[in-house]
């Protein structure tokens, strides 16, 4: 039985934890961007731009997405809304010394559609989507459906050391929606 990636993310629910702890396992996370990418979309914050944009998108992230390498053409300016994002965040952070300015609240809020042209890529040319959607059974856990039933000992120790502390990382940005992907 197939599933539908992006329907089953929309729905959310047991379905998509189990969907995306299984994409999580066999390594295969542009589902996940999809997801994040969406969430931040309905709430653009700065740390989660940065979050995705760390773990995600730059060369050696821990979650490199496939079609990363696809958007050439668009690195640099996303590499340079991404600074200005961290600058707003550095500037927002410091404490305001003037006790007459105290009470004004600074708000920077990045554009919601930064990383559109990365997740329009992914969507149309990620072979990850389509392996998935084939050999994906929605009746079975995440663990179920990998080759063998269980996870091997790679599977183990990528789940410990880089999904992990990703997903604490991703989480502390305001990604709630993955607290519980991926054991």
């Amino acid at each position: 039985m197939a599933i539908d990636i992006t329907s089953t993310v929309e729905r959310s629910g047991a379905t998509m934890i189990q969907l995306l702890t299984y994409c999580v396992y066999s390594q295969q996370l542009d589902p996940i961007f999809q997801l994040l990418v969406r969430n931040y979309r309905l709430q653009p914050k700065g740390p989660k731009a940065v979050a995705l944009y760390e773990d995600f998108i730059v060369p050696h992230a821990p979650l490199l997405i496939t079609a990363s390498r696809v958007e050439k053409s668009s690195d640099w300016q996303l590499n340079s809304t991404i600074e200005k994002i961290r600058n707003a965040e550095r500037l927002l952070g410091q404490p305001i010394n003037d006790e007459e300015n105290a009470p004004v609240h600074v708000s920077h809020l990045p554009a919601k559609n930064i990383y559109d042209t990365l997740l329009t890529a992914v969507e149309k040319n990620s072979v990850q989507f389509a392996a998935i959607e084939s050999a994906y059974d929605p009746e079975r856990t995440a663990v179920e459906n990998l080759p063998g039933g269980e996870l091997t000992p790679t599977q183990r120790q990528y789940n410990e050391r880089i999904w992990k502390p990703a997903r604490q990382r991703l989480t502390a940005a305001g990604f709630f929606t993955i607290a519980n992907i991926g054991g």
